[in-house]
């Protein structure tokens, strides 16, 4: 069994080819990967599964970026 063991990882990041190989790469140590590529759509997979950890990119656009997802999410 791999270090994930089936833990949640929500991917936030607006770059398709970035959250593709964060996904690839923890799906090969058994971590579940959720990746989203914007706020709204991040915020919205919280009532999905909660996830154990959230990797955000901080830089993602001039309306939304990952801060505002830290303050959206608590």
């Amino acid at each position: 069994m791999g270090a994930g063991a089936g833990r949640v990882v929500l991917v936030l990041d607006d770059d398709e080819s970035v959250g593709k190989f964060v996904q690839g790469a923890l799906g090969e140590q058994t971590y579940r990967t959720m990746w989203r590529a914007s706020v709204t759509d991040a915020i919205a997979a919280l009532d999905e599964d909660l996830p154990d950890l959230a990797l955000i990119d901080i830089e993602l656009g001039l309306v939304l970026n990952g801060y505002m997802f830290g303050d959206g999410a608590q």
